[in-house]
């Protein structure tokens, strides 16, 4: 099976928190029962130790540069000549299941630029903002500028690689990242120097450092991922038909949207040590059950416990169960996540005040009835998309809605009757590019 690639926006493939570079960390327990996580933190003048769960700071000291890098991993060294392009408005995710931050402004790495070396380093600020990530393809060989390019350092502080950022720069042998680089797309590094070595690849995946990168497509059955590893990237163990279960180690801390198109994919299992990640008959959930994260694909029936308030992004896509039953603890729903499930009818709860984001329901050939509770206020365009036998959504508020096609303005919006039931499902499933929004 071919790998399915997941084109995440930006905000959404940016999982981990952007504000502040997160380190090397330490757990400790205070006297109430808290265990700290500890992670670096920094600005440009000075770093500390944060914790992660309760924002605990220690530790403050200035930077201690070495040729332009501290100890904590902050670098001000800056290859001359690199692109950057900057975004004013970019949306941090505090957590890998979808905990919306808030905006905040950096510069993405865009490419070699004028640059000529054949070592380049990614600084953790530039022009006075946070470097932010390394954009999709912004070193890929489609640049033949790239083809010399031989070893990278990214800073603290940068967060996310997108799609094919370095993939296919032949040369490239040594990659050094900030321990705060959690978040890159599966594809980053493919048929680099660094990717064609055998030295690099550990129980048939590809590790930078303790980072689960990628996998090769021989993974089958029960597939147990190595201790020590911290971190499992965007699309990783994902198009492995044959994959029956995944166990996931007390080190893992970071997992971001893994096991997609694994048909077999009956159980991830999560070791009771880990601090991070928990499991439940056989489904992925953070470590208090208050976010469901991934549903395996081969899974006909989920139970989902009270107390969950988030599902999040892609977390039943490809679902092969029927119905769900979704608590009255939930609040938020992820963008894509019922996506291509086989779902026939979905009742969201009055307790949801989240949008309806973009593929949210997206490819459910089957779904036949939606039933919009009443905190539902934002529906984005294409959250029905190919519902090809949607018959009839209802809206438990039906007072105040109106549409306008995304390429026009708000302020355009016209007023819908939205009593219809049949009328509500025709419109959501042929009107693909329109938003809805009550109030």
């Amino acid at each position: 099976m071919e790998k399915k690639f997941l084109a995440l926006p930006l905000t959404l493939a940016c999982a981990l928190c952007f504000a502040g570079c997160a380190g090397n960390g330490t757990d400790e327990t205070d006297g109430g029962g808290h265990e700290h996580n500890y992670l670096y933190a920094c600005d440009q003048t000075e770093h500390w130790q944060e914790c992660s769960f309760c924002g605990e700071k220690t530790s403050r000291s200035p930077h201690a540069l070495t040729d332009g890098i501290c100890g904590c991993g902050y670098s001000e060294r800056c290859t001359e000549g690199l692109e950057f392009t900057f975004d004013e408005s970019v949306l941090e995710y505090d957590s890998p299941y979808g905990n919306k931050g808030e905006e905040v402004s950096g510069y993405f790495a865009d490419g070699i630029g004028t640059a000529t070396d054949s070592d380049i380093y990614i600084p953790s600020f530039y022009r006075g903002y946070p470097v932010l990530g390394v954009n999709e393809g912004a070193f890929c060989y489609y640049d033949n500028r790239c083809t010399d390019l031989e070893s990278v350092t990214v800073g603290n502080g940068v967060t996310f690689i997108g799609y094919e950022a370095f993939a296919y720069c032949a040369n490239l042998k040594n990659i050094t990242l900030g321990d705060s680089v959690n978040c890159i797309v599966c594809d980053a590094f493919d048929e680099t120097a660094y990717y064609n070595d055998e030295n690099n690849w550990s129980n048939e995946a590809l590790y930078i450092g303790t980072r689960l990168i990628t996998n090769r497509e021989t993974i089958s059955g029960e597939y147990s991922i190595k201790q020590g590893t911290t971190s499992i990237g965007i699309e990783s163990l994902s198009g492995l038909e044959n994959l029956t279960s995944i166990a996931v180690p007390d080190s893992v801390k970071y997992i971001y949207g893994c096991a997609y198109g694994c048909p077999g994919l009956k159980s991830i299992t999560v070791d009771k040590n880990n601090n991070y990640f928990s499991s439940q008959d056989g489904v992925l959930y953070n470590k208090d059950k208050t976010a469901l994260i991934r549903v395996p694909e081969a899974k006909t029936n989920v139970s989902i416990p009270d107390g969950v308030t988030i599902i999040s992004d892609y977390a039943f896509q490809d679902f092969n169960g029927t119905d769900i039953n979704l608590p009255d603890s939930v609040t938020s729903i992820g963008f894509g996540a019922f996506e291509d499930s086989s779902i026939k009818s979905i009742i969201i709860p009055d307790s949801v005040t989240s949008e309806i984001s973009v593929y949210t329901f997206a490819y459910c050939r089957d779904l036949e009835s939606a039933v919009i509770g009443s905190g539902i206020t934002f529906i984005r365009q294409y959250s029905f998309f190919n519902c090809d036998n949607l018959k009839s959504v209802t809206f438990k508020n039906t007072e105040g809605w109106k549409v306008w096609r995304v390429s026009d303005s708000m302020e355009n919006a016209t007023s819908i009757d939205v009593t219809d039931t049949a009328r509500n499902a025709a419109y959501l499933k042929g009107y693909l590019d329109y938003c809805w929004k009550r109030g």
